[in-house]
This record gives C-alpha cells, sequence and structure tokens, in this order.
C-alpha cells in the first residue's frame, strides 16, 4: 500500500468527523487507516496539533478544532516530512526583478505614484 494511500484515508476520516461534527478515535482510525497507535498518536500532535483537540473526557478521543486544508493535495503538503526550504538568494532575486519588469510595464512604478501624490494637483 502506498503511503499516500494511508494519508489520504486519515484526511477522509477527518473530513468525516468535521463534517458530522463528530469526534473519532484513534482505535477508529488504526481500523480504517492502518496505521500504529504511535504513528496516529504522533501525527495528531505534531503535523495535525493546530486542526484537532484532544477530548477531555477521553485522551484517545479527537474533535476537529479548525478547517481542515480544503483539497487532498494540501493535507498531503502538510504532512509530508520535508520542510518547505527557504528562498536562495537567486530565487529573491528572480522575484524582485519579475516585480519590477511587471510594474514597469503596466506603468505602476513606486516612484510615479510617490511623486503623484507628492505634487500639488493643479487648481
Amino acid at each position: 500500500m502506498k503511503k499516500n494511500e494511508r494519508l489520504l484515508r486519515l484526511y477522509e476520516l477527518l473530513s468525516e468527523a468535521a463534517a458530522q461534527e463528530r469526534e473519532f478515535t484513534i482505535h477508529e482510525a488504526i481500523k480504517r487507516i492502518g496505521y500504529k497507535k504511535s504513528t496516529i498518536k504522533t501525527y495528531l500532535s505534531k503535523k495535525l496539533h493546530s486542526y484537532v483537540n484532544q477530548s477531555a473526557s477521553n485522551s484517545d478521543s479527537y474533535r476537529i478544532a479548525a478547517p481542515l486544508p480544503k483539497s487532498e493535495e494540501a493535507f498531503l503538503s502538510l504532512m509530508t516530512q520535508r520542510a518547505k526550504a527557504p528562498p536562495t538568494k537567486e530565487e529573491n532575486l528572480a522575484a524582485s526583478l519579475l516585480e519590477r519588469s511587471r510594474d514597469a510595464f503596466t506603468g505602476n512604478r513606486p516612484a510615479d505614484l510617490v511623486l503623484e501624490h507628492l505634487s500639488p494637483s493643479p487648481a
């Protein structure tokens, strides 16, 4: 079984629990997804901590606390173990040059906007 299949089953379980406004248990996730208890607890406490709250009455029950990512792709991106690397200097430079060229092309240059604002308006 592919890793993404299990993650998508987890997303499905979380989405259903959110839609039905119900709690879900770790044991329910184990049966449905096939992960070990430790794996599910790790995901809930590290990757999904801002989306779920642990039940006060039962430590193995959780409730959805915040809207989940809107798509499966966004969920898979959240669950990946690799963090996105910060942009390199070259990528920052390229983005800056692209923005400047777009502004110059559209005539939306910051210097012109400042001069317009500072110039007295014709009476």
